[in-house]
């Protein structure tokens, strides 16, 4: 796996721990940045939402490309952090508490909660919602790459190679996801599904 920018040149960081016993992750920068401070959470629910998926803090927009999963051989996205598979779904329940109280208060430590620290998120892993047509039939995950269109200045052009998965309901990922949509930009999502890519 490499980092690899736009031009075709080498990143200088690579997106793996050469340490032997390390896990693939996502490049640290990347991970801080993520994480979303006070500020902009006040920002978010004091009313000032998008109807886009530029409204959620902590998300970036990426090109990526799969042969199987997808119809079209690249597709823009946004993709944001996931909670690590030990706690999804208690997040996924704060959220969907939050939502069902519609107290603004409620909302912003929810958000707080889970968003301010990188160690409540699995780090080897991003995803976010695809409306339904960009992607095929097939569920199965296949080899794909990532290249970052945002966060940190520094790593915009990084290309990230790894898996790429369509998730449907029923998927802790799927439903985390929808629970995110609804916090952050106070409606339902519509026909979406959702995107998981995984570095490795």
């Amino acid at each position: 796996m490499s980092a690899t920018g736009l031009t075709g040149t080498s990143a200088p960081a690579r997106n793996v721990d050469s340490t032997a016993g390390r896990e693939p992750s996502l490049p640290m920068q990347l991970l801080r940045w993520m994480s979303v401070e006070r500020g902009t959470m006040n920002r978010v629910f004091r009313g000032e939402r998008s109807s886009d998926h530029d409204a959620c803090p902590g998300t970036f927009p990426v090109l990526f490309s799969a042969e199987s999963v997808l119809t079209r051989s690249t597709v823009s996205a946004r993709m944001g952090s996931l909670p690590r598979e030990d706690v999804i779904g208690e997040f996924t329940d704060l959220f969907q508490d939050a939502c069902r109280r519609k107290d603004p208060e409620v909302m912003l430590e929810s958000a707080l909660w889970v968003y301010s620290s990188p160690r409540n998120f699995d780090p080897a892993v991003v995803g976010g919602l695809m409306p339904m047509g960009s992607e095929g039939q097939g569920a199965s995950a296949c080899q794909g790459s990532v290249v970052l269109m945002g966060g940190p200045p520094e790593l915009r052009g990084t290309q990230l190679d790894g898996t790429i998965e369509m998730l449907g309901p029923g998927d802790d990922h799927y439903e985390f996801l929808l629970q995110v949509w609804k916090l952050f930009m106070d409606r339902d999502a519509g026909s979406e599904r959702a995107c998981l890519f995984r570095i490795g």
